[in-house]
């Protein structure tokens, strides 16, 4: 049987003086991966 990878997704939210913005990150415990960012 395979082992499972754990995987971990994180929101980072920026409350800037003017926009706000965001971003989203998987990490596999090797790697991360921008799922999706804006503002």
């Amino acid at each position: 049987m395979p082992d499972a990878k754990k995987m971990m997704r994180v929101l980072g939210i920026d409350c800037g003086s003017r926009v706000t913005g965001y971003g989203v990150i998987d990490n596999d415990g090797a790697e991360c991966f921008l799922v999706r960012c804006g503002a």
